[in-house]
């Protein structure tokens, strides 16, 4: 196969009895790639049942959905336990946990402790974690090690085992921030939905799902304080969540160690608030015709809040801000402020004549409105921080180090935010990290963004290109996005998984353990979809099976 020496454990083929093209031969492949490094001439392996296999532990409550979602995962590995009919040969049955704090966080935040270490030898396996979170990362870990190795002498019974002892692996993520960004404000996305994206997520040790909630063509979040405003923006009554819904979402991902970060966008991308009956002062330019939407926004349809119309758009925001705050409980909350277009309050006679007496041109506005809406969210929920799009510091407006900014244009944008801003960064580049790219667009055309964006690109690509050492403790992490215009309800996990794993692997191993062979790349994200697959998510291929079975045959480098 190509190994030499001690090499990255990606790709490491075990091979047994003949048969069918794929028995007996599975891929040790673990995603990420770990940050250690291993022997694969090592011949010592630990047998297990996947189905027998036992946790020694201190967990209670709520944190025992580690436990129970593990040993799920395990047991699916052999839905029959057909390996334990020949559990004479058993080395390995017990797994100890332990861990400093083994409470799961009330509620969720960037920078939580993920690290681990894990040992294990022929008859022996421990974990230790500082958090809760670090033991979930631990145990997807261990579910990864355990590879089918073939059948009994008999052949009526599969063989389980963790090969190459042994293994003492040690690692925490390289960036706290490892994201998908959805887009339920275009699309609707059924909660079933969002809950397989947060397993997907607990999967590939990634941590954020960011949901695009509100946009000129919806908002997808029922704001209780708005009654009129919400109904009116949903496109139905059935797409649309309720407090009780995302209550559900926001405790499946917290106990899964996944944030779910809200996104109100704003002050462009309005038009949905400007719908209900007595509110369409709030909104600029939403009756525009789709020939003449390019001077007023870059999507139909168009609409930007109003900030002529005073305390009435103001008192929108901050209600919208609350209920968000009180469903989401997350440390920070995703602002907006892509796209805005001054034209749209250059021709509205109502911006106009305010900006005329207040002696501001649309820049001064813009600043009135984001000073404004920061102090509104500061009334509300003082302890939340803020997330921008890359515009707000393109624009030149006040930023703390406390904010964070997310950079999704190109690599002179994220320059520029460096340069004169000190707020942290998210990097999300349509070039590399745009899902929705590569499939045209609304029109019938191609899409803006073209190419599609392969998962070997969401992991090749370099997060920190083009930033300095001075400057690299600054970026935070990254988020996969897929914008829903033409995105629907059964295909947003195809078309995320396993591409977003991809980016969410460079994120977590960044260092050491960094993959540049293409060929283990491809394999790793290959093997890493079958499991998604297994588990029940309907992730993408990324190769063929004859190639993941016989990559001497396709590929021109070894794995």
């Amino acid at each position: 196969m190509g190994w030499m020496g001690v090499t990255t454990l990606v790709g490491v083929l075990v091979t047994a009895t003949a048969g069918y093209q794929d028995i007996g031969a599975t891929r040790l492949a673990p995603w990420p790639p770990l940050q250690t490094r291993v022997n694969p001439t090592s011949n010592d392996l630990a047998v297990v049942s996947p189905c027998s296999i036992k946790f020694n532990h201190t967990l209670s409550g709520d944190a025992l959905t580690a436990i129970t979602i593990y040993t799920a995962v395990l047991a699916g590995l052999d839905p029959d336990c057909l390996a334990d009919a020949d559990a004479s040969g058993i080395t390995l049955s017990t797994v100890t946990v332990v861990v400093a704090s083994p409470t799961v966080p009330n509620a969720t935040s960037l920078g939580t402790d993920e690290s681990y270490s894990l040992n294990v030898t022929t008859t022996s396996a421990s974990i230790r974690a500082k958090t809760y979170v670090g033991v979930l990362r631990a145990l997807e870990t261990f579910s990864q090690l355990v590879i089918s190795t073939g059948a009994n002498s008999q052949g009526d019974a599969p063989i389980f085992s963790i090969p190459h002892l042994p293994w003492t692996i040690s690692e925490a993520p390289s960036f706290a921030h490892r994201g998908v960004l959805l887009d339920p404000a275009r699309t609707f996305i059924p909660i079933p939905t969002l809950e397989a994206t947060v397993d997907a997520l607990l999967f590939s040790k990634m941590n954020v799902l960011h949901l695009h909630l509100t946009d000129s063509q919806a908002i997808a979040f029922d704001l209780p304080s708005l009654p009129a405003i919400s109904r009116a923006a949903a496109y139905s009554e059935d797409q649309q969540y309720n407090a009780t819904a995302v209550a559900g979402l926001v405790e499946y991902a917290r106990v899964r160690g996944v944030r779910v970060l809200a996104e109100l966008d704003s002050p462009g991308h309005a038009r949905s608030w400007g719908l209900a009956e007595g509110y369409s002062d709030i909104v600029s330019c939403a009756d525009v015709p789709g020939g003449l939407y390019t001077r007023y926004c870059a999507e139909p349809p168009c609409g930007q809040f109003n900030p002529a119309s005073g305390n009435r758009t103001y008192a929108v925001i901050q209600a919208a801000m609350a209920d968000l705050a009180s469903a989401f409980p997350d440390s920070h909350m995703h602002l907006g402020y892509d796209e805005v277009n001054f034209a749209c309050w250059e021709d509205d006679p109502t911006v106009q004549a305010y900006m005329k007496s207040h002696g501001l041109d649309t820049h001064g506005l813009l600043l009135e409105y984001f000073l404004e809406q920061r102090r509104r969210l500061q009334l509300v929920a003082p302890n939340r921080k803020a997330i921008y799009w890359e515009e707000v510091a393109l624009q030149g407006l006040p930023l703390s180090s406390n904010d964070i900014v997310q950079v999704w244009s190109d690599k002179s944008a994220l320059q520029s935010v460096l340069d004169h801003s000190p707020a942290s960064v998210l990097i999300s580049w349509a070039e590399h990290y745009y899902l929705d790219c590569g499939r045209g667009n609304m029109f019938g055309d191609q899409s803006w963004c073209d190419p599609y964006k392969t998962a070997l690109d969401t992991y090749t690509a370099d997060p920190l290109a083009g930033v300095g050492d001075g400057n690299a403790h600054r970026i935070l992490g990254g988020e996969t996005l897929l914008w829903g215009e033409l995105v629907s309800p059964t295909s947003v996990l195809s078309l995320t998984w396993p591409r977003a794993a991809g980016y969410g692997g460079r994120l977590w191993t960044n260092g050491v353990g960094l993959l540049s062979n293409h060929t283990q790349i491809l394999l790793g994200l290959q093997a890493h979809a079958d499991r998604l697959q297994a588990r029940g998510i309907p992730a993408d291929r990324v190769t063929t099976r004859s190639c993941a079975l016989a990559p001497h045959l396709c590929f021109g480098t070894s794995p």
